[in-house]
């Protein structure tokens, strides 16, 4: 991407950083335009700076363009929750069961998993819904880091941006927070284990259940259908 003569790469990295955050805090929820004149406001820059800034969240998923509407943050629909939940389940699945096969959960790497339970445990407490999700996307790399496929843990890096825009938009853990954080126990009971395949069957079945529950809370939103 080319950035204008007269903006600072360092500027648009930083404006591309700050409305990245500011989505993922639920500051815009999908669907909100995103007007040019506002965020340079907003965010003391150029308008130069948030348009460079908007094309760059466009490969992210998270900002879509169109000659009509402008620059949108990406509205969440059934199709894509399904999408976005089933291609985690496979991936995440099999970066857990890579994991314990290869023998790399042992050590810092076992002792970072279970470090990120109990922060996932401590901010479902704490009663925060933005830590939870966040401590949420933190134990699931936790998880899947020890693989070591580094194409397939940047994949699911991309995926964890659409996950958290899913999740805050449809107010998952606005029920039962701290039944969603223990609901990881059984991850971290096979991995702790050494057992892969439980491993990769409980990370599974997690992923797909609060799929279903995503989409339950879409519907109830009217935002689109189940199927």
């Amino acid at each position: 991407m080319s950035c204008d003569a007269t903006v600072s790469p360092t500027i648009v990295s930083t404006t591309t950083e700050m409305i990245h955050a500011a989505i993922l805090a639920g500051e815009f929820v999908p669907g909100t335009a995103l007007r040019e004149i506002t965020l340079a406001r907003l965010f003391g820059v150029s308008r130069s700076a948030v348009r460079e800034a908007l094309r760059s969240l466009t490969d992210t998923g998270l900002v879509q363009l169109s000659p009509r509407q402008g620059a949108v943050v990406a509205p969440v629909s059934g199709q894509m929750v399904h999408e976005v939940y089933s291609l985690r389940a496979v991936l995440e699945a099999f970066a857990v069961k890579l994991a314990i096969s290869r023998g790399t959960v042992h050590g810092e790497a076992l002792e970072a998993i279970t470090a990120a339970y109990e922060r996932l445990c401590e901010a479902a407490e704490s009663g925060d819904r933005l830590r939870l999700i966040e401590e949420d996307m933190s134990f699931h790399m936790a998880v899947c880091a020890p693989c070591g496929h580094d194409l397939l843990l940047e994949h699911l890096r991309q995926l964890q941006a659409k996950t958290r825009l899913c999740i805050i938009y449809t107010k998952m853990y606005s029920s039962d927070a701290e039944g969603e954080a223990h609901s990881h126990r059984p991850i971290l009971q096979a991995i702790q284990a050494g057992e892969a395949e439980r491993a990769e069957a409980a990370l599974r079945d997690h992923i797909l259940g609060a799929s279903q529950r995503l989409l339950i809370h879409l519907a109830d939103l009217n935002q689109a259908p189940l199927g």
